[in-house]
């Protein structure tokens, strides 16, 4: 839902026809390309040099001139050698507004960026009615131009819904939503102040994922980069918990006032919270993380012990 198109795009195969043409005529040239099963064509030039990918533009043109777009991308970036790779959508994947994905490292983002804005100051009516989803949060000085920080091993879409459902959960446990206690009632400056909160946690929730950028463009990194967070929306506990090769720790957090203070305070970090009123603190070793899971998923294996309790060391 997150890339759902404004656009019913039909007979377009002529077009991507003509596009394939066009790339099959680099073949002895810097340019590569290949299909993605059925949705993606991806165009590949020079990325033998090309270093860690760092981010991505996102272009969602009216699908009549992705094409031509396409094109012109190809020309320039291929004129300069850039080291870059990117993706645009085939026929059979339209309905999503993810038309042309653009991968950059941090040596060459600044380039790329400048071949784009070439080719849409040499055809702006091209960009006209460019599409925006919401996962696209970074504007660029290229109109119709979007871009978001790269997350290796998970989709964009994915990492960003985990945060609106995080904020949301972690908003519950400040205002004491619960199921008993599931209606809210605000006005005023009271409702003002909720929706602040509420767009301070995206943004906090966002750096703590690693999906915040810098003025710069840069992702900034913290020492717990995995935190996780859980609501019980019975006990009203929320519990945040990061696993690296440190180890797994764990903070619950209490529906009390000492508790909500406790996770403002310590918002950023799990591994270095102390033990404190209105929280209590966890923390295995790989090896007994393991251990606990297996006892949590694999009971039978310690039937004959006749304890499947879980390790670990509990601070209060």
């Amino acid at each position: 839902d997150l890339y759902s198109s404004k656009y019913n795009p039909k007979f377009l195969e002529l077009k991507e026809k003509e596009l394939e043409r066009f790339l099959q005529s680099f073949q002895n040239s810097n340019v590569r390309s290949e299909n993605q099963n059925k949705e993606y064509k991806w165009v590949k030039i020079n990325t033998e040099n090309m270093g860690s990918i760092s981010s991505r533009f996102y272009i969602a043109p009216n699908p009549n001139n992705m094409h031509e777009i396409v094109k012109r991308l190809v020309e320039i970036f291929s004129k300069q050698n850039i080291p870059v790779k990117f993706k645009y959508q085939l026929t059979t994947g339209m309905e999503q507004c993810d038309r042309i994905i653009i991968y950059t490292d941090a040596n060459n983002r600044e380039k790329i960026a400048n071949a784009i804005r070439s080719v849409y100051q040499n055809n702006p009516s091209l960009f006209s009615g460019c599409e925006r989803s919401l996962a696209w949060l970074y504007d660029t000085n290229i109109p119709g131009v979007y871009m978001a920080p790269e997350t290796p091993g998970d989709a964009y879409s994915n990492r960003l819904s985990d945060v609106i459902l995080e904020a949301k959960q972690t908003f519950n446990f400040l205002y004491g939503i619960t199921d008993s206690n599931s209606r809210l009632t605000l006005s005023g400056k009271d409702l003002e102040q909720a929706i602040a909160d509420m767009k301070l946690l995206i943004t906090s929730i966002m750096f703590r994922k690693g999906i915040l950028l810098s003025n710069d463009g840069r992702v900034i990194r913290i020492t717990d980069k995995n935190v996780k967070s859980f609501y019980n929306s019975e006990t009203g506990i929320l519990r945040n918990s990061n696993m690296d090769d440190r180890g797994y720790f764990e903070a619950n957090f209490y529906p009390t006032s000492s508790g909500r203070k406790a996770l403002l305070t310590n918002f950023y970090s799990v591994s270095t919270i102390k033990p404190q009123t209105g929280l209590e603190v966890r923390h295995l070793t790989p090896e007994e993380r393991r251990d606990e899971l297996d006892r949590i998923f694999y009971p039978h294996k310690y039937s004959q012990s006749g304890s499947t309790e879980p390790t670990g060391r509990r601070i209060k």
